[in-house]
């Protein structure tokens, strides 16, 4: 189990670019002075998640509606992690989606590229590239 606690502060807005297209932007910084890796056994990897001091985060969406029933979007999101001993690490999320609306739900088909410098699957420090094909059902009014 990993702990990071602290203080954000983030910034988000929407612009309109076209009538038919908007841009979503994100950007969030973290400050983390509570930041407790449980993992265990220990590792002597230089990589551990008590030494993360902050972290920043941007993302965009850039969204263009093709008809009142089809959109295409394209995003992106990294978040860098400021550690004490090694520096900053990245990760990154790269994605293409397509989405059909109905009247009280969505189906998405999207495609992305992922890098986690340490996707906490194992004790010891572990990073992953992943390529995704998958397909997300969503609810639009689901309350």
């Amino acid at each position: 189990m990993v702990i990071l606690s602290g203080p954000y502060f983030e910034f988000q807005n929407v612009m309109q670019v076209t009538s038919e297209s908007e841009l979503n932007v994100l950007a969030r910084f973290d400050y983390t002075p509570i930041n407790i890796d449980y993992r265990y056994p220990l590792t002597t990897n230089d990589l551990s998640w008590n030494d993360i001091d902050a972290e920043l985060s941007l993302a965009t969406r850039y969204k263009y509606k093709i008809n009142s029933t089809i959109d295409l979007q394209a995003k992106l999101w990294l978040n860098t992690s400021f550690l004490r001993s090694i520096g900053a690490r990245s990760n990154y999320r790269v994605e293409a989606a397509g989405t059909l609306h109905g009247k009280s739900n969505a189906a998405t088909i999207f495609i992305a590229r992922e890098y986690m410098y340490d996707d906490l699957s194992s004790p010891t420090p572990h990073a992953s590239q992943v390529v995704y094909v998958g397909f997300r059902l969503m609810s639009v009014n689901f309350w």
